[in-house]
């Protein structure tokens, strides 16, 4: 459960342990696969890699559902009409009859061939609509915002001692009796959520925040170091809305470091004990550290868990309304992200359209492999 929290990814390479575990992510993904190509059409937005609004099932579509069975008329038919339920349902309908054929008592299983073929249709999905609806907002708002608030929520966790009271929250339930200043504030409700931690929650928060930083450590050490094995230069990583100066930073003085070995031939031969040993090395100091604008200490990284775990438990609503209690967004802003979609007269104009994207990276690519070859 740790390494769901501190590992990216590893929640995908979970196995259920239970035959209805199975099952169910396996329903999961029958349900949802034709309906968000459903959705994408007709609410207009889908996209092809030109950024051209797709409003029926185009080529790319054809291709693959004709395998999976549905006949050209019935495309062409569905494309008339507007009506892609009947679609919809025939897949599902495949899908389910296939796991029933090809599950016994202790395993659920789909055929080789529809769990590809279905795989092709959630990729291609993905390509088209679910992640091209980034609206502009979403990109230029929330990840500043939430920056802001998580380092707020850090003060007041580190400011007023909270943590070493978290520590033994079984024992003292009074943790809120110097908190007042925060009644009838927009921190108000963190500070309930802080009160209602109990000592399960802390400890595992603590082992959270531990297994993700040793994570991280490896991860950053190991980029160093393949870096400096292969002599390849490292480009700064960057990202709407984040400030990685911090991350970029620190993995040039890694690089530094392994530099330094290689010209010593130290670096020769590198095994797991090293690597182990200078994650431990690293851990230490981020434990010991007391402030450093490069590295987090280790009640910092735990006060900023617990400021996203509680922003985690905010619905949208709630969020927004956080955000311009906060003076974060103004009302302008706050008007323009509580609208419904039905409202929207113009909501394909104001989505990212994910050719733009692949043309920035593109170009971005093309610009780093020029620098490259100049060096």
């Amino acid at each position: 459960m740790i390494l769901c929290y501190s590992v990216r990814g590893y929640d995908r390479k979970i196995i259920p342990a239970t035959p209805e575990g199975c099952l169910m992510r396996i329903a999961d993904k029958i349900a949802y696969t034709p309906l968000d190509m459903i959705d994408g059409i007709q609410e207009g937005l889908s996209r092809d890699e030109e950024g051209n609004i797709i409003d029926h099932l185009d080529s790319d579509y054809r291709e693959i559902l004709m395998k999976l069975g549905i006949t050209e008329e019935e495309i062409d038919m569905a494309n008339i009409k507007k009506n892609y339920a009947f679609i919809a349902e025939k897949l599902k309908a495949r899908f389910i009859n296939d796991v029933i054929e090809n599950s016994t008592k202790r395993t659920i299983r789909m055929s080789k061939e529809n769990m590809i073929l279905m795989g092709e249709l959630l990729n291609l999905n993905n390509s088209k609509a679910v992640d091209n609806v980034i609206l502009k907002e979403d990109q230029e708002i929330y990840p500043p915002a939430i920056k802001v608030l998580i380092n707020k929520f850090k003060d007041i966790i580190l400011s007023n001692n909270l943590l070493q009271r978290l520590h033994s929250a079984d024992e003292d339930m009074n943790i809120n009796n110097k908190l007042e200043i925060y009644t009838g504030t927009p921190y108000e409700p963190f500070i309930r959520y802080i009160c209602n931690m109990n000592q399960d929650d802390y400890d595992f928060t603590v082992k959270v925040v531990e297994s993700a930083t040793r994570e991280s450590i490896k991860d950053e050490l190991t980029m160093a170091r393949k870096l400096v094995e292969k002599g390849e230069q490292y480009q700064d990583k960057e990202e709407l809305g984040l400030d990685y100066s911090a991350k970029n930073h620190r993995i040039r003085g890694y690089i530094a470091y392994y530099r330094k070995q290689l010209q010593e031939g130290k670096l020769i031969g590198y095994g797991e004990e090293n690597l182990e040993e200078e994650i431990n090395k690293v851990l230490k100091y981020i434990i010991n550290v007391k402030q450093n604008p490069n590295y987090l200490n280790i009640d910092e990284r735990i006060a900023i868990m617990i400021g996203a775990r509680y922003i985690a438990t905010l619905n949208d609503i709630e969020f927004i309304q956080l955000l311009q209690d906060t003076d974060l967004i103004n009302e302008e802003q706050y008007n323009s992200l509580t609208r419904k979609y039905k409202d929207i007269k113009d909501l394909k104009g104001e989505v990212y359209v994910q050719s733009t994207w692949k043309g920035i990276t593109t170009m971005q690519k093309k610009a780093v492999e020029q620098e490259k070859s100049e060096i």
